[in-house]
């Protein structure tokens, strides 16, 4: 989806920081009002979820993980990024597609 272009690899980074993991960060911040929106955020996009949640029947509790989730996927998106720069491309069940030429 990223077409292999840096610029949209780092707008798909930004994203995902800005919105899954800066509200939990803010959680940690001194200030109550900023701690409050990050709160806010976080719960916010928690009950946006929860109907996703609720249709594969989950536990309650899920909604609440979309921040892990956003690590995983960013943990992923970063490592094929890493491997299609290196001339590797993905690879699934040990076939390499999309390797660099």
């Amino acid at each position: 989806q990223l077409r292999h272009s840096g610029f949209l690899l780092a707008g798909t980074v930004a994203g995902l920081l800005f919105t899954y993991l800066l509200p939990v960060l803010l959680l940690f911040s001194p200030d109550h009002v900023t701690a409050g929106f990050g709160l806010a955020a976080w719960v916010t996009s928690a009950v946006v979820f929860a109907p996703t949640v609720a249709e594969y029947r989950a536990p309650w509790l899920t909604m609440f993980a979309l921040p892990a989730v956003a690590l995983v996927y960013l943990r992923a998106t970063l490592a094929s990024a890493w491997n299609y720069r290196n001339g590797r491309g993905g690879e699934w069940k040990g076939r390499v597609q999309d390797a660099r030429k």
